[in-house]
């Protein structure tokens, strides 16, 4: 369980309005269906892809204006989304996306600005749906676009015209993404791949059972994809070996990108993430919580927008602003009178707080303490601090019961010869133990405890013995 403590957020508003306010802001573009992609040309040409067609602004986002899509000769396309786009600069750029006519994956191209637009490509064979999911490229005039049932389009000519690029897979492709002139990858359902020669030829890593949305490197041998079930991989070593990073949140992450080495964001269905020590630690942005995300960019380190569902635009000039953190920890069996370790899994950089039902116990980056009390419910929490921002994971328990053993015994002797009877008693017997008779070296009667005294018969013995009670618990994850 995650919570910002009210008090500090009320502190935070009081004395630090404006770098909380200052981070993603809302902006109304005019449509209320969902947008899917941004792209730029230049800090002024914002250019919007989704359901509605293109929205676009001229002007750095001041104003915007909705255009549905058209073709040369004004008749509406209908039935079509835009997934993405990408303009070589204000009036002339290529989208992919759909079309419902023939159920068609569709490349459009226009020289007016969106206004109208052209088919360069379309293609209705293949497993339905069939969409051109994302579209990147490495100069003015070559370009790659992704899509369903494996497709991949290439162009030369700035998108006026494009021919199909064998890859070896009928997976669906999301995310393109080229580090040089030759060198670039695709991710998508259950694959990565990786060309070393324009995209001619593709060498296929196959990670089954995952679902990647988006790609993206910052140097030749350092890169990132993200997917669905909180799936974030990194490798540094340009795509031979991936590493798996926790986050440590939850959710669909949907896109990936990079502005500096360090500095990237990652847009999930519930907020956007950042990290400034190259994908290590994460944290949240609170100004973004609440919305479901479908791609993020930056135009530089400072001004970036993000879009997704019901038309929802966020943007900030300050490169997302502060972060909260995330305070995550892990921690041995709760038993009581056994030591309980506290692994911390957040970055290092913040200020701690371990507290016990709301006392702390250290400010240590990992922690360990005794539980002495099992009459009640504890709870632990962990307070990270950013300076910013704060975050508290905390675990309720009630501790398992203690290894240490209470054992009372006593013997009963009817008389005192050979070949008497004798009685072990064991008083206050305690659930969760077993107790078993030894005579000398013999094991006997082994009997459970219940909270009552346990009665040990014994066998009549023609010479002197040693009784012994051996008291045994075993309690799962204690010992």
């Amino acid at each position: 369980m995650r919570q910002i403590k009210v008090l500090f957020i009320i502190f935070l508003l009081l004395v630090a309005t404006l770098p909380v306010s200052a981070q993603w802001t809302q902006q109304n573009v005019g449509v209320t269906s969902d947008l899917d992609g941004v792209s730029f040309s230049g800090a002024d040409n914002i250019f919007l892809s989704g359901v509605a067609g293109l929205v676009k602004s001229t002007n750095g986002g001041t104003s915007w204006s909705t255009h549905a899509l058209l073709t040369t000769t004004g008749s509406p396309i209908l039935g079509s989304r835009l997934y993405d786009s990408h303009f070589i600069d204000a009036n002339t750029g290529v989208a992919t996306g759909f079309i419902a006519t023939g159920n068609s994956e569709t490349i459009l191209r226009t020289v007016n600005g969106g206004q109208n637009w052209s088919f360069v490509s379309a293609f209705n064979t293949g497993n339905w749906p069939r969409n051109l999911n994302d579209i990147h490229f490495v100069s003015g005039a070559v370009g790659m676009a992704v899509g369903t049932n494996g497709r991949v389009l290439k162009t030369t000519d700035a998108g006026s015209t494009w021919s199909a690029v064998p890859i070896g897979t009928t997976n669906e492709l999301k995310s393109i993404f080229f580090v040089s002139t030759t060198t670039g990858f695709i991710v998508g359902e259950n694959v990565i791949l990786k060309t070393t020669d324009e995209g001619a030829t593709w060498e296929l890593q196959s990670f089954q059972g995952n679902v990647f949305n988006s790609v993206w490197f910052t140097s030749a041998t350092t890169g990132y994809v993200v997917g669905d079930l909180e799936v974030l991989l990194k490798t540094t070593n340009g795509g031979a070996d991936w590493q798996q990073i926790n986050t440590m949140t939850n959710g669909t992450f949907n896109d990936v990108c990079f502005v500096s080495p360090t500095t990237g964001f990652i847009a999930t269905n519930t907020t956007i993430l950042k990290t400034t020590d190259g994908g290590n630690y994460w944290e949240t942005m609170p100004s973004a919580d609440g919305h479901n995300y479908k791609a993020i960019a930056f135009i530089d380190a400072n001004n970036g927008y993000a879009v997704g569902t019901n038309g929802i635009v966020m943007t900030t000039t300050n490169g997302g602003g502060s972060g909260r953190p995330v305070a995550s920890f892990n921690n041995t069996a709760l038993c009581l009178d056994s030591l309980v370790t506290l692994t911390n899994n957040s970055n290092p950089a913040y200020d701690f707080e371990w507290q016990l039902d709301g006392q702390t116990f250290s400010t240590a980056y990992d922690a360990s303490l005794n539980i002495t009390d099992g009459s009640q419910s504890h709870l632990i929490s962990l307070i990270a601090d950013n300076g910013a921002y704060s975050d508290t994971q905390s675990i309720a328990f009630t501790a398992s019961q203690s290894l240490d053993i209470d054992l009372q015994t006593g013997i009963y002797s009817e008389w005192i010869c050979q070949y008497g009877r004798d009685t072990v008693y064991v008083y206050d017997s305690q659930p969760f133990t077993t107790y078993r008779l030894w005579l000398n070296t013999i094991g006997s009667l082994t009997l459970s405890g219940n909270g009552d005294t346990l009665v040990f018969p014994v066998s009549q013995q023609n010479a002197s013995y040693t009784a012994r009670i051996v008291a045994n618990r075993t309690i799962s994850g204690c010992g």
